[in-house]
């Protein structure tokens, strides 16, 4: 499970920085009044941070389990710490 978490959380890292890219992309277009291309970008952004959102509600609900275990395994007390600022979780 831990695994799949971290993969996860460099996936959210990669589709950020496509993010990023894509606002950029869209902001030059805007500035150059180019409307078809505003719009395609608008598309692919919708549908980037869509899968990003996806993302962030596999690693929440894997997160749960991870404490679950880490609980009846070993005893541990673990937290799930959400930054809304940086968009991350970490356990």
């Amino acid at each position: 499970k831990e695994r799949h978490f971290k993969g996860a959380c460099e996936q959210i890292v990669l589709l950020n920085k496509k993010i990023l890219a894509l606002q950029k992309r869209y902001k030059k277009a805007k500035n150059d009044k180019m409307r078809p291309f505003q719009y395609n970008i608008q598309l692919r952004l919708a549908v980037v941070e869509g899968v990003r959102n996806m993302y962030y509600e596999y690693l929440y609900k894997t997160a749960e389990q991870i404490v679950e275990l880490r609980q009846e395994l070993f005893g541990d007390t673990v937290q799930i710490v959400t930054d809304t600022r940086a968009n991350d979780i970490s356990v």
